[in-house]
């Protein structure tokens, strides 16, 4: 065998190879040669269609898993967030549990196990903040009866210092004044009229005596049996504590008449007032009383215990304060028990205003007579 040459031509797409054949008697020379240009374009038309396949089929792949990952998963978990979201909503605003997107379906995976415990999450969280809810508006109730129960016993400014600073609560006031009413025959009424219909008819008088002191700025101190007692000037000062309860006390003597008794008699009441200092405080550890004490407390109980049934009897110095603006007759000296000889005065009315005393006079005038059709004269 002869000696073999290789050659390549046209960028190794095309392959010689020459031998030199020695068994032969002739000198030959044998070629063969490869052409694989053909090859190498068929060979990369194949990797081009390949790829072009696989480049489809991963489109195809990628939108099927697209749809699938969207239906079972993204979209659960869009829904999901939104329900997270409305969750927030409906509790911040105190509002009924919303209806869930998530609730619609029923999964048995993980994403349905998020779901579960969001849903008794959220059971959970609105139930506890409604039964907190329920349990805050019933103590504001009971704050607000507990609130109304101490204003029906106490001063509203005296209950509010109370509830800041408890304990002992006390003040001095230089002026103020005082009235006692009482209803006159209330046991003999006691007596013709059951239980029932006494303590109601009482009631009735009591609230109107109470609406008439609400009216005026005054404090109603309490009642004992068929006696009222209010007091003008405290716990807020006023300087026109005397006005306000000679005010009051010709209203009452108006408003009594409205109420009459089984036997259409008339029911009466008799009042005393006195102005001067006295002691206001709160009693009591469980059962609030405000009250007051000093001198001046006992002869207003004194004016209307020696007073006359119908009438308004004041001391002296209650006296002084109204007489420039009240009509008051000098009833004249009085025995009061525990205080000697006290001239006293019967309230009758306010005095008129010059318009009121210029009718009154109009109403005086009588007409002129006439006689023939001519005015006498």
């Amino acid at each position: 065998m002869g000696r073999i040459f290789i050659s390549t031509l046209h960028s190794r797409d095309r392959y010689d190879v020459a031998c030199h054949l020695q068994s032969l008697k002739d000198d030959y020379l044998v070629v063969i040669r490869h052409d694989a240009d053909q090859i190498k374009q068929e060979v990369n038309f194949f990797i081009i269609r390949i790829a072009g396949l696989v480049l489809i089929i991963s489109i195809f792949v990628g939108i099927g898993t697209m749809i699938v990952l969207e239906k079972m998963v993204i979209t659960p978990i869009l829904n999901l967030r939104l329900d997270l979201i409305k969750a927030g909503k409906s509790i911040s605003n105190n509002q009924e549990p919303p209806k869930f997107y998530s609730a619609s379906t029923q999964r048995h995976d993980e994403l349905g196990d998020v779901i579960s415990a969001f849903m008794q999450m959220f059971t959970q969280i609105h139930q506890a903040i409604t039964e907190r809810q329920q349990a805050e508006e019933a103590l504001r109730v009971e704050k607000e009866k507990s609130v109304q129960l101490l204003l029906n016993v106490l001063p509203q400014t005296i209950a509010e210092q109370l509830k800041k600073q408890p304990g002992l609560i006390a003040d001095r006031f230089e002026q103020a004044t005082i009235l006692f009413a009482d209803i006159t025959d209330f046991t003999g009424l006691a007596s013709q009229i059951s239980p029932t219909e006494l303590v109601s008819l009482l009631n009735q008088i009591f609230s109107s005596f109470d609406r008439l002191a609400e009216r005026h700025g005054l404090e109603k101190i309490k009642t004992i049996g068929d006696a009222y007692m209010v007091v003008g000037g405290l716990p807020k000062p006023r300087k026109d504590h005397a006005e306000a309860i000679a005010d009051m006390a010709l209203d009452m003597q108006q408003e009594i008449y409205r109420f009459k008794r089984e036997d259409n008699k008339i029911i009466n009441i008799r009042i005393g007032i006195n102005t001067g200092p006295v002691v206001a405080g709160v009693i009591g550890l469980k059962k609030f009383s405000y009250d007051l004490w000093g001198d001046a407390v006992n002869i207003a109980s004194r004016m209307e215990s020696h007073g006359k049934i119908g009438e308004i009897q004041v001391s002296s110095s209650t006296y002084e304060l109204l007489k420039h603006q009240y009509v008051l007759e000098k009833r004249g000296i009085v025995q009061v028990k525990g205080r000697g000889e006290m001239i006293t005065y019967w309230l009758k009315s306010r005095q008129p205003t010059p318009v009121e005393s210029q009718v009154k006079t109009n109403g005086h005038r009588q007409a002129p007579s006439f006689q023939g059709g001519e005015p006498m004269t």
